[in-house]
């Protein structure tokens, strides 16, 4: 796995990911424009990036609830996003139709350290 962060006069311009799967690389990219912007409330972006508990299936098929804290992001918008993946190797067949479609948004996030609480097993 590697990533690339391109950068003009100190400004991200782009900033990419990318990994080798099967002996072929993928990869995804985001172009930006402007600088980060603080989130707007009740905007997608905020929807998305602002979450308080997170949830992970444990072996035995339950469930494991964390709270989860960080300071609020600032978000650049995009020119232009690309993904490119064997989605059906990597994810399975029923997610290709998810990725073979325009994404509805998107955006990068200037991300932070995230805080991670001890889970509780949820009751069924």
């Amino acid at each position: 796995m590697s990533h690339r962060i391109e950068k003009i006069q100190n400004e991200i311009k782009s900033v990419s990911y990318s990994w080798r799967f099967n002996g072929l690389e993928n990869f995804l990219k985001a172009t930006v424009c402007g600088q980060a912007q603080p989130l707007v409330d009740g905007s997608l972006e905020e929807f998305i990036t602002e979450h308080y508990w997170g949830y992970t299936t444990q072996r035995d098929g339950s469930t494991m609830e964390y709270a989860v804290e960080h300071p609020r992001w600032r978000i650049w918008e995009t020119e232009s996003a690309e993904f490119h993946c064997d989605v059906a190797n990597l994810y399975g067949k029923k997610f290709c139709e998810f990725f073979e479609q325009q994404p509805s948004s998107a955006f990068l996030a200037d991300g932070s350290k995230v805080k991670g609480y001890k889970g509780v097993k949820l009751k069924p």
